[in-house]
């Protein structure tokens, strides 16, 4: 498959007419394209502001149904 073909079979295009979301399936990915850390910064009326990071991770589980993991960090 080239890789066109493979990223339109991962967002769940089978060539079929039909197309719905698919399972990403991370086989051979490199391991840092799996995770991810996203910044927050809250700022009040007053200028009070608070960074939150929100760490974000990708992986199949035993069914290679495609599952997010999410945890915040201070």
């Amino acid at each position: 498959m080239t890789e066109g073909q493979k990223l339109k079979l991962a967002a769940g295009d089978n060539a079929s007419g039909a197309t719905c979301l698919g399972h990403i399936q991370l086989d051979g990915y490199p391991e840092e394209l799996t995770k991810d850390r996203i910044t927050i910064e809250i700022t009040d009326r007053e200028g009070n502001s608070v960074t939150k990071y929100v760490n974000v991770k990708f992986s199949n589980d035993e069914f290679n149904q495609t599952v997010v993991t999410a945890s915040i960090e201070n």
